[in-house]
């Protein structure tokens, strides 16, 4: 982890410290190798919904905001890393986003 300047700084080293821990909890690179598939459709359903990067970040951070581009980029990478692993519903053109939508 690379920490900012401020992570040195009371009070809001306790709040960088405190997001950090939680998100390794959801999300290691560290561990992935053992736990990829288990948090993998978590993951595709938080840059699908738009849920990450959090709001409170993007206050102080707004360039890690992803465009339309970059958000499909990054759903495309994860279909070619991980081959069949992607869920349709989070898959681009997958079933979710044809939901209500009758084809008759």
């Amino acid at each position: 982890t690379v920490w900012p300047w401020y992570s040195n700084v009371a009070p809001v080293s306790w709040l960088v410290q405190k997001d950090v821990i939680d998100g390794r909890r959801h999300l290691n690179f560290s561990e992935w190798g053992t736990r990829r598939h288990e948090k993998l459709d978590d993951l595709l359903e938080v840059v699908k919904e738009d849920e990450m990067p959090l709001k409170i970040y993007l206050l102080m951070h707004p360039e890690a905001d992803f465009s339309a581009a970059e958000k499909q980029q990054l759903l495309d990478g994860f279909q070619r890393t991980l081959g069949g692993g992607m869920p349709e519903e989070v898959m681009p053109g997958g079933e979710a986003e044809h939901e209500g939508h009758d084809d008759d």
